[in-house]
């Protein structure tokens, strides 16, 4: 159940924050640095969740290896809040 919440939460996240970011809410350096927190902290509880895992086997697995996840929506969870992150990121830097 947790895994829901954290999954759900990174993508209501993602989708706010680009959101205020598209709409001229928010400045380009404060949606930055939202967006690099958004996958820090993601990709740290990713991380965690795979504790007794070498960490390059862990990080190449978060990336690359859907079957990892316990459910595929995870993985798609993952995906689409890191491509949002890095989508609000690209576009700061850009505008």
């Amino acid at each position: 159940m947790r895994s829901y919440t954290i999954n759900a939460l990174a993508i209501v996240y993602a989708i706010g924050l680009l959101a205020l970011f598209e709409f001229g809410l928010m400045n380009k350096s404060d949606a930055f640095f939202a967006a690099s927190a958004l996958i820090v902290t993601y990709t740290v509880v990713q991380l965690v969740s795979r504790e007794g895992t070498p960490l390059f086997q862990a990080i190449k697995a978060i990336a690359t290896d859907p079957s990892d996840y316990p459910r595929p929506t995870a993985y798609l969870a993952y995906l689409v809040a890191v491509g949002l992150g890095i989508f609000v990121m690209s576009h700061s830097l850009i505008a």
